[in-house]
Formats: structure tokens, sequence, C-alpha cells
């Protein structure tokens, strides 16, 4: 008589497998997430490795070469200024302002060059994960 009820403990052919509870959803997602931040990380370390040792030499060369060029473009503008004071007779608050405005000029090419420079990005391998994680989100989201 008891051979249409399955012990209990014994799951039966036709029965679904239990599905998952809210708590198990729950953690699961949350490991993956963690997993996914943790990788991130470890690559963002990798990659900022390999630019370390770039990064320090050139902030050494540049910092260098630009005191080298304050020293002498300090003495070069005093130069400059008292020649263009004596040679057209101007006074030299004249000739200061003048020479003002061409920096103002010349700093603002500079800048304008400097922003199309600085447009390349560095970490490009983690900027690449994150945009095919974004598609990969997108593609889920649209087929849900």
């Amino acid at each position: 008589m008891r051979a249409n009820n399955p012990a209990p403990g014994s799951s039966s052919p036709s029965a679904p497998p239990p599905r998952p509870g809210l708590g198990d959803l729950t953690s699961s997602t949350f490991a993956a997430l963690l997993d996914h931040l943790l990788n991130r990380i470890k690559l963002f370390q990798l990659e900022f490795k390999e630019i370390r040792g770039e990064v320090l030499v050139k902030l050494f060369v540049l910092l260098t070469a630009f005191l080298f060029f304050a020293l002498g473009y300090i003495t070069v503008l005093t130069g400059v200024i008292g020649m263009l004071t004596l040679h057209f007779e101007w006074s030299w608050p004249k000739v200061v302002l003048c020479t003002g405005g061409i920096h103002f000029f010349g700093t603002f090419l500079l800048l304008i060059i400097a922003k199309k420079r600085l447009s390349q990005t560095a970490f490009r391998d983690s900027l690449k994960e994150i945009e095919k994680d974004r598609q990969w989100l997108e593609n889920r989201h649209r087929q849900r």
C-alpha cells in the first residue's frame, strides 16, 4: 500500500528538483560580484606594476627638465625685457605687459595641445573588460 508514496528523504523521478531559496540566490550573486571585483582589482594591480617604472622615470626626467628650463627661461626673459626696453625706448612696464600677453597666448596653445595628448587612456585592458561587462549586462537585460 505504501508503494505509491515514496519514503521520506528519497526523491521520486517525476518530482521537480527543489528551487534555491532567496538566501541561496543572494549569497551566490554576492559571491559572483565579489569575485568579479577582486579580479578587476588584480588586473588593475598588474597594469599598474607594468607602468609604475615608466611613470617614475618620466616624472623624474620631466621635473629635472622643467627646473633647467625655468632657470634658463627666467634668465633669457630678463635679458629680452632689458634689450627691448633699451632698443625701442619703451618703458619696462610696457615691455613686461607685452611679454605677459605673449605668455598667456602660448599657455593657451600649450593647454590645447596637452588636452589632445592626454586623451590617450592608460589601463586599456581594464577599460576593455569593463566595456565587455557592460555590454554583457545590457544584452542580459534585453533577453529578459
